[in-house]
């Protein structure tokens, strides 16, 4: 199998023979890496189950004392200039 052989095959059918050994194994394989870098995709995508679950969402609201500089906080209490 030649490389242009390879590259008009389908991607379903790369990845179906990606385990393959010896010289086409490897032109396989390194196909299948240049589409992936190059976001690439040829022929039908394969069927994907998607589970949707229910999401829960806590909401915790907590009071934040920002700190205060030591002059104001002096200012406050009357002990300050």
């Amino acid at each position: 199998m030649q490389l242009l052989d390879i590259m008009q095959l389908d991607s379903v059918d790369l990845l179906s023979r990606e385990g393959e050994q010896g010289t086409v194994g490897a032109g396989i394989r390194k196909e299948i890496t240049r589409r992936n870098a190059i976001g690439y995709w040829k022929g039908d995508f394969t069927a994907q189950v998607v589970k949707e679950q229910e999401e829960e969402v806590y909401i915790i609201g907590t009071k934040v004392d920002m700190p205060t500089a030591r002059k104001v906080e002096k200012k406050m209490t009357g002990r300050g200039r």
